[in-house]
């Protein structure tokens, strides 16, 4: 057996061990339910899923009536409760579950009143006001229909929308959380590839992607890995058909939500009722109702593969009416599919040493004879490398400034992917005091994407490709008792905990080992794994493994948190408190293969340079597993002050503490002390290694006045909120250090190569090593937690047909946000491979965090919603937002050009565009039985022009910002001359060339794809100093995408549909343009758009509903 395999089949034996336990894990955790199932589980909800109604009494002069009774009755369980209104005239439920109540007074002398159809959302906050007029006892009671109400009674922003209306509309994957892009200030996070990072990341009023916080039923579901592994922002997805309701609020909530400085998603799952209630569905795909992509359509290549399953069902229902109830949910994915490649390969005459343009000779300085490298010049391995790439199998196109051939080779690579996942829920109302809850929910996911090239073993080594496996198993459980204490004191406990195991690999991780291929020196102490060192080549495909390949995250939580409201007259008062204890082992390292980086630094061109095999650096690490902690406190008080019955004060508090993430004996934290430009280790107690923020303090204010009742009000709020669990990847990981993290990185020096590819990696490179070759991870001591200012001015107002309209500006202001740079960079102008040049001689690179970045958005949103009824909703958005920070999220940061010159990065934000509008609806045409037209019409005629529905998604937007960077060693497109920066820092960040017009030409790429960018909008600026660009100065393409759904729904009986579903993605088939592939401005390619979104895709389906 080769050592690849004995190190796969290692791996894997791992991985299927992980697995067993996971699987024993699953079994106990059944079992506990089905224990449960008969005796604990109830309707209870913990305090941040659930809501609040006021209901203020009074009579027809508007004076208050003091000790009428009300009750409120759940439509679905018609479980109820009573209360007798106070001296104010209020009586206040306060927790009361998410859902749809009738409301009846009754009050000796006077009429009685029922309002039906009264709605309380998560987390929401409902006032009623109820007149009653004086009558005799007996006379009849008025029943009437609540109307939508305007929100009066808290300051915050954001959206509710139903699960009846989510399974409505065409969403991408059955994606809950593309319901969150329906809310004005939301918009997609473009720079996290949803190939490893998922789909469902957004940004929310100019908050990072990292900073939302997603609760299921209360509880937390924030994925746990430090990058993001898990194929999600969350750590399960419920299928839409398990949701009763989605709300997401983007600005100045209460006290009760921390955790975050973005938005909060608050996801509520069905419950049993007193009916058994239930869906079945299919959904399928197939490329023969699938338009060609962009993409193949402009290589000639075949239409992509298609095979989409999608399956399961719900139900829930009484074990016990009025009691106990349970609810479940299942759905499967089975997907074949492929992705399609345009790259640059080398020319059959250059894999041949024989080039098209000069190549000089690194030993003479002078162009090789006829610009071909003699064979007998060539190393050996590089050639062999060089070798690997297929040859072109498309014309391509020269590139104007360098001379080369780009886009020449196309492939289709057939991948797979399989989902399953499912929830169970249980209620039990054990008294009229007691509720309890519980909640299981499991998610497994299986994808594996093709190699590029044939032949597995050369992979594809580039930060954009993501071929090879993805495997993912999370598992999360909730538990809650709620005690009424007395008829104004509830108290809610609940218990919440998760697990994840998440895994990447590479196509060739069972291919021949390194060693095997030829590469000397290999530590053998290292994890084998297959497949090639990466070989980092500028201009052409690179090769090899690529970054953070393998690796794996294990991540869990534990939470408790208590809540107790108070309700005492207009004050409606909650306080609590939550702690969360997280652990996450992990291998999440740049380099699993040594990695060497060709980049024409001696011969003018990178493959000469290969197949020279000089590289102009060498780097490669040791490989830890590190198991990383952290803990959490906080405690809140929130007031909801109904100061009259048309002001409402929201006045909270919250204190929170998160501890600096640490690791665990033996891998603890080793930072790096800036004063003594020592490492020092964590010893003790003193196992941050930087200062603890206990000063986390926010406060949180809402005012809501109804400027005319009922029909217009005017809100504002502000909130500090802090984000003291943001991830970062492995880039400031403290545990990532010396000496268990040995990351060596050797140089060019002069004009000579660290090393030949085909020499032995030196001796003991990993234990006996030079202290300047290392690159090190560091925190500055004072770290403080970031955090953002949130505040807004909205007024809201009722139109006709019961619907609303909202305008409001909207601000954030961000302080103390995470940014990096490097420490140790030499000046521009200072030679790097002067070693005294370094602020820190002794080491190479010392990558560090901070939190000194800041951010500032400011917007104004306009939002109109007809909320569904009688057969219509409607919901649009649009946002004009101005977003400007300095470091940006984590996955679309950059390093500053000048070492810690934050201020000098100042720009768009990266993901935010300037204008976006999205429109959404649901409508039933009103034909057909049980609609306004033709409802006695005949069961045949009804089948055919009876039941029909139009939904319909519409996005808009306008382009994103884009960063346009310099190669300091490509070639000047302007003049034609190579680019010679040697003399600036040697872990450059993001380096831009001088703007001296428009960087966008303002060509489309359907008329010039080769031209989007403006290469003459930029200039070289004077040798080895920093450009004057700014960040993020360019323009994107815009985007406009129409989906549809048509539904012909067929009523078997009164309780039993059956629908039948056409939904079209992309629905007009228009072309929207990805951003061009390469911004650095002096590299092949420049400007040129080579891809673009998926084009139209038609789903059928069909759904059972009971």
């Amino acid at each position: 057996m080769t050592k690849a395999n004995e190190g796969s089949v290692s791996e894997m034996a791992q991985i299927h061990q992980v697995r067993t336990r996971y699987k024993s894990g699953i079994v106990v955790c059944l079992l506990l339910i089905g224990g449960l199932f008969p005796v604990t589980l109830v309707q209870l909800q913990a305090q941040s899923d659930t809501g609040s109604l006021r209901v203020e009494v009074v009579d027809s002069t508007g004076a208050v009536v003091v000790g009428a009774a009300v009750k409120v009755t759940n439509e679905a369980t018609s479980v109820s409760a009573t209360k007798n209104t106070v001296a104010d005239g209020y009586a206040t439920f306060d927790p009361i579950q998410q859902g749809t109540y009738d409301v009846e007074v009754q009050m000796a002398g006077f009429k009685g009143v029922k309002n039906t159809d009264v709605t309380v959302d998560v987390n929401g906050r409902r006032f009623l006001s109820v007149k009653m007029a004086v009558a005799p006892v007996s006379e009849a009671i008025d029943v009437v229909e609540s109307t939508p109400p305007l929100q009066t009674e808290q300051a915050s922003l954001g959206q509710v929308i139903s699960g009846d209306v989510a399974v409505q509309l065409p969403l991408q994957g059955r994606r809950y959380t593309d319901l969150a892009l329906l809310v004005p200030g939301v918009t997609v996070a473009s720079d996290l590839n949803p190939v490893t990072r998922g789909p469902d990341w957004f940004v929310a009023n100019g908050n990072y992607q990292t900073q939302n916080n997603f609760l299921l039923d209360g509880f937390d579901n924030n994925q746990g890995t430090t990058n993001a592994q898990s194929l999600s922002s969350e750590v399960v997805r419920p299928s839409p058909d398990a949701i009763s309701e989605f709300k997401v609020q983007t600005n100045s909530y209460s006290a009760e939500f921390g955790r975050s400085a973005g938005a909060v998603v608050n996801v509520s799952l069905k419950a049993g009722t007193n009916q058994v209630h239930g869906t079945a569905f299919y959904y399928n795909r197939d490329k023969a109702l699938a338009a060609n992509s962009w993409l193949n359509n402009l290589t000639g290549l075949p239409k992509q593969d298609l095979g989409w399953h999608q399956f399961g069902g719900s139900i829930g229902g009484p074990i016990v009416k009025h009691k106990l109830f349970y609810f479940g949910d299942y759905e499967g994915f089975h997907r074949t599919f492929s992705d399609t490649y345009l790259r640059n390969v080398p020319t059959v005459k250059e894999k041949q040493g024989i080039f098209p343009f000069t190549i000089n000779d690194p030993q003479t300085g002078l162009p090789f004879r006829n610009n071909t490298i003699p064979q007998t010049r060539m190393d050996p391995l590089g050639a062999k490398i060089v070798a690997l790439y297929p040859d072109p199998n498309l014309p391509g196109t020269i590139d104007s400034s360098s001379g080369r051939t780009i886009e020449n080779y196309g492939a289709v690579r057939p991948d797979r992917e399989n989902t399953h996942k499912f929830d169970i829920r249980n209620d039990y109302y054990a008294t009229q005091r007691d509720q309890i809850s519980f909640r299981y929910s499991f998610l497994q996911e299986d994808i594996f994407r093709s190699a590029i090239f044939p032949g597995n073993i050369a992979d594809c080594g580039s930060q954009d490709c993501n071929t090879g496996g993805q495997y993912n198993r999370n598992q999360s459980l909730g538990a809650s008792w709620t005690r009424t204490l007395s008829p104004t004191i509830v108290n809610v406990v609940r218990f919440g905990y998760y697990l994840t195991y998440a895994t990447f690999s590479h196509t060739s991780v069972s291919a021949p080992t390194a060693t095997e291929f030829g590469f000397k020196g290999i530590p053998s102490n290292l994890p084998p794994t297959g497949g090639l060192p990466r070989i980092e080549i500028t201009d052409y495909q690179e090769l090899g493994t690529r970054n953070f390949r393998p690796q794996f995250q294990k991540p869990h939580l534990y939470g408790i948190l208590d809540n107790v409201s108070l309700s005492q007259g207009a004050h409606t008062i909650r306080v609590g408190f939550e702690l969360r204890s997280k652990s996450d082992q992990f291998v999440d390292i740049q380099r699993r293969t040594p990695d060497y980086r060709f980049r024409g630094n001696f011969t003018g061109d990178p493959l000469a340079d290969l197949l020279l095999g000089m590289p102009d650096r060498f780097s490669m690490s040791s490989v830890p597993v590190v198991n990383q902690l952290q803990q959490v406190w906080a405690g809140y008080a929130q007031d909801d002050w109904k100061v009259n019955s048309r002001l409402t004060l929201n006045l909270g508090l919250r204190y929170e503490y998160a501890t600096p993430y640490y690791g665990d004996s033996p891998n603890r934290n080793v930072n790096f002390d800036f004063a003594t430009g020592q490492l020092i280790q964590a010893s003790g107690s003193n196992k941050y290694l930087v200062n603890r923020d206990k000063k986390d303090w926010g406060p949180r204010l809402g005012v809501a006045y109804q400027l005319v009742p009922e029909k217009a009000v005017i809100r504002a709020g502000y909130g500090l909120f802090y984000n003291g669990e943001d991830i970062f990847g492995s880039d400031t990981n403290l545990p990532l250090n010396p000496p268990q993290l040995v990351s060596v990185t050797l140089s060019e020096q002069g004009s000579n190569p660290p090393l030949r590819l085909s020499d032995p990696i030196p001796n003991n490179i990993l234990t006996q090593f030079d202290t300047s070759t290392l690159a090190l991870r560091a925190r500055e001591r004072n770290w403080r937690t970031p955090r953002v200012h949130q505040f807004n001015v909205a007024t809201q107002f009722q139109l006709p047909a019961r619907s609303f309209f909202e305008i409001a500006y909207v601000g954030n202001r961000g302080r103390h946000l995470i940014a990096n740079f490097d420490a140790n960079q030499t000046a521009f102008g200072a030679d790097p491979s002067v070693r005294a040049n370094y602020p820190y001689p002794n080491f190479f690179q010392i990558y560090t965090g901070t939190t000194r970045g800041t951010s500032h958005y400011n917007a104004l949103e306009l939002k109109y919603e007809k909320p569904f009824q009688r057969g219509l909703y409607v919901l649009g958005s649009y946002t004009y937002a101005s977003a400007i920070d300095e470091s940006g999220a984590w996955g679309s940061d950059n390093q500053p050009q000048v070492r810690d010159c934050f201020v000098c990065e100042r720009g768009p934000m990266r993901q935010v565009p300037r204008h976006r509008f999205t429109l959404a609806g649901v409508y039933e045409i009103p034909v057909g039985h049980g609609r306004t037209f033709g409802n006695n019409m005949s069961r045949v005629l009804d089948a055919f022009i009876g039941g029909w529905q139009l939904s319909n998604i519409l996005t808009w937007r306008s382009g994103l910002p884009i960063d346009v960077s310099m190669d300091p060693s490509g070639t000047d497109p302007i003049t034609g001359l190579p680019i010679n920066f040697s003399n600036i820092p040697d872990d450059f960040g993001d380096i831009r060339p001088n703007r001296v017009g428009n960087p966008n030409t303002g060509i489309s790429p359907s008329n010039d794809r080769f031209h989007f960018l403006n290469v003459n909008g930029f200039q070289l600026q004077p040798v080895d100093t920093p450009g004057n660009s700014q960040r993020n100065v360019a323009h994107g393409p815009r985007f406009a995408s129409l989906d549809l759904s048509l539904v012909k729904r067929f009523a078997l009986n009164e309780r039993i549909s059956l629908d039948f579903r056409t939904e079209a993605f992309n629905f007009l088939n228009h072309t929207n343009y990805k951003d061009p592939s390469q911004t650095t401005w002096g590299d092949s390619g420049f400007g040129v758009v080579s891809d673009a979104f998926d084009p139209r895709v038609i789903q059928l389906a069909v759904r059972l509903h009971f």
